[in-house]
């Protein structure tokens, strides 16, 4: 599998379980900001 795919993919994979795995708590939950 060439990097650009096998990258894509994590990514989708990713973003599809974030919300199971967090539930209803924010990612960031301290610190600043992003700009």
């Amino acid at each position: 599998m060439p990097l650009e795919d096998f990258i894509i993919t994590v990514f989708c994979w990713v973003e599809d379980h974030l919300e199971t795995v967090l539930g209803n708590r924010r990612l960031r939950q301290r610190g600043f900001a992003p700009k």
